[in-house]
């Protein structure tokens, strides 16, 4: 019989090598990455290895909690004891990783104020060990540009992306170089490019010599889908969104709850012109995705809920208390684009002319955050702004 010492050696180099594959199949298999990582705190556990248990909680703790319920019940309480070690033990490494892990928790629930507070906190840890392992700088920089564009600091965000994928493409990272493009990609639309967005979304997945992950793959269809919305092209967004679907399905990410939302979002807005000109089946679709986000377990819901629930609603004035309410959503939650979506909705609902303060002041916003054509921008997001009844901020938006 091997020696306890050397037992206890090989349960560590058994665990090393699950928690390497669950953070390496996270974005390619999320299931199996799970698997994985209960692996790894089962054999951790064995070898009565505090330091490897702690990661092993935090990595599963985290994967458990974004999915709620039971077993997110579970993944919090692992986070909660991996952040406990990490306190008492003074390892860096592990505090910024189980950092890293709070912040997609956060992500997942919608707390953007929190995920770039905890994100800060993570890098700092991070920045204080020898060559911080690459993973968790990815985890914190994913999670931080998402961050920022919720809280509308889109400006930051893309310039953030163009350093995190110089910096990638340096250490050969292609996971983050294809993550980093995918935003610059959004920031070509941003830029009034479609064109050059759809060009930098599809070269940054030719990179990828076998099957790119599905989280990629489903983001690269998902700006696809918001090129041709942003051109106005409803139908072929469409199709772009069925696609997305597909893809998600395909990769076991349509239960994420982001992922849920994502769909959702996109499809009310695609759908909401074809709506508001008194299509049934285009209005019973908004309103089966408006209450698939209301459902979801996030914080961040309820503006958007109240801004698509306004572009159905069956009255001026319906429509009128859910812009406020949406206002008084998105500056609780210090989302300041979401406030410039409702400014404006209410704005075209109004039928304000173009020189109005308001719609002066919307453009001035989304100007400062890098939007070249701002009312093109807004059609996307406001829901008064692209109805089958076009109002003449409609069509200025168009032409802008």
């Amino acid at each position: 019989m091997g020696s306890p010492r050397a037992a206890s050696t090989k349960l560590g180099i058994q665990t090393d090598l699950c928690l390497s594959a669950a953070k390496g199949l996270g974005a390619v298999n999320p299931m199996l990455s799970l698997y994985f990582a209960l692996v790894a705190l089962r054999l951790s556990a064995r070898a009565g290895d505090p330091a490897r248990l702690a990661t092993a909680q935090s990595i599963s703790g985290f994967m458990l909690a974004c999915a709620g319920g039971p077993v997110g019940r579970w993944g919090r309480d692992w986070l909660d004891a991996a952040t406990r070690y990490a306190d008492l033990s003074g390892d860096r490494l592990l505090k910024g990783r189980v950092l890293a892990c709070e912040a997609q928790v956060d992500v997942n629930r919608g707390r953007w104020n929190a995920v770039l507070r905890g994100c800060e906190a993570a890098k700092q840890w991070l920045e204080r060990t020898r060559n911080p392992p690459t993973w968790e700088r990815n985890m914190v920089e994913m999670a931080t540009l998402r961050a920022l564009e919720e809280c509308g600091e889109l400006k930051q965000a893309w310039q953030r992306a163009r350093d995190w994928r110089a910096d990638a493409q340096s250490r050969g990272d292609l996971y983050a170089q294809t993550t980093a493009d995918m935003y610059l990609a959004f920031a070509c639309l941003g830029e009034d490019d479609p064109e050059r967005a759809e060009h930098t979304a599809n070269q940054a997945i030719v990179r990828w010599t076998a099957t790119p992950p599905p989280f990629q793959e489903f983001y690269r269809l998902r700006l696809l889908a918001y090129a041709e919305l942003y051109r106005g092209k409803f139908g072929a967004a469409s199709g772009r969104l069925e696609q997305a679907g597909r893809a998600a399905h395909a990769g076991g990410l349509h239960r994420f709850p982001m992922l849920i939302l994502e769909m959702a979002l996109l499809n009310a807005r695609i759908r909401l012109p074809a709506a508001r000109a008194g299509d049934r089946q285009a209005f019973e679709s908004v309103v089966r995705s408006i209450d698939r986000i209301a459902a979801l377990p996030r914080e961040d819901v309820t503006g958007q809920v109240e801004l698509l629930r306004a572009g159905v609603a069956p009255s001026g004035e319906a429509a009128r208390e859910h812009l406020a309410r949406a206002r008084a959503s998105f500056v609780a939650g210090q989302a300041s684009l979401g406030l410039v979506y409702a400014v404006a909705a209410e704005a075209a609902l109004d039928r304000l002319p173009e020189h109005d303060p308001r719609w002066q002041q919307c453009d001035a916003q989304l100007v400062a955050q890098g939007i070249r054509a701002p009312r093109a921008w807004l059609a996307m997001f406001a829901p008064m702004l692209h109805s089958g009844n076009d109002s003449s901020a409609t069509v200025a938006a168009r032409s802008r």
